[in-house]
């Protein structure tokens, strides 16, 4: 499967938006009358930091939409629960909603993968390469995140692979556990 390109190491820090001169405040809060889309923004990267979890939202472009919308290309979820552990989310194309100027659910389209990084105790988890992997979704349909609830949903097909399980199924409901940090249910 694809690997990821983000290099491994301690949590990040939160920072806002990165895009000079361009804020979140200034993407959520669009001066009055405003329905067109503001700006396309290339790169950017929001983070977002709940006691022990920091969520990073990343892609390679986005396009503000009215609403707390934006249509993101190439877009990014990763929820580091330590700096051992992190659930990436990635595809083609999404949408990401974000009132209070953090993304708090979206969706995922087109060639979604999730996968989820575990590093055994003094080991330097890697992104690079599938040796922390404990296992990597691939999804075809529109696949739905909700940070508030900790939830990944799909209806389509969906292919399941780790070290030792090669599985392939319809439906996923998978709920992740912020404040214990793991994968709580898995369904497919």
């Amino acid at each position: 499967g694809p690997s990821q390109s983000k290099p491994a190491g301690p949590k990040p820090t939160p920072p806002t938006l990165v895009n000079p001169g361009i804020t979140a405040e200034d993407l959520n809060n669009p001066p009055g009358g405003i329905q067109d889309t503001v700006e396309v923004i290339r790169e950017f990267e929001i983070f977002r930091e709940d006691g022990d979890t920091v969520t990073v939202f990343s892609g390679d472009q986005v396009v503000p939409q009215p609403n707390f919308v934006s249509a993101v290309v190439r877009p990014t979820a990763e929820v580091y629960s330590s700096s051992r552990r992190v659930l990436v989310i990635t595809a083609d194309t999404g949408r990401f909603y974000h009132p209070g100027n953090e993304p708090t659910r979206g969706e995922f389209h087109r060639n979604t993968v999730v996968t989820q990084y575990q590093a055994p105790d003094g080991e330097t988890l890697d992104l690079n390469s599938d040796r922390h992997v404990e296992f990597r979704l691939y999804l075809d349909n529109l696949t739905r995140f909700n940070r508030e609830n900790g939830n990944i949903q799909s209806s389509g097909p969906v292919h399941l692979v780790g070290p030792t399980l090669d599985f392939t199924g319809r439906g996923l409901d998978l709920t992740f556990n912020l404040l214990d940090q793991r994968v709580e249910q898995l369904i497919i």
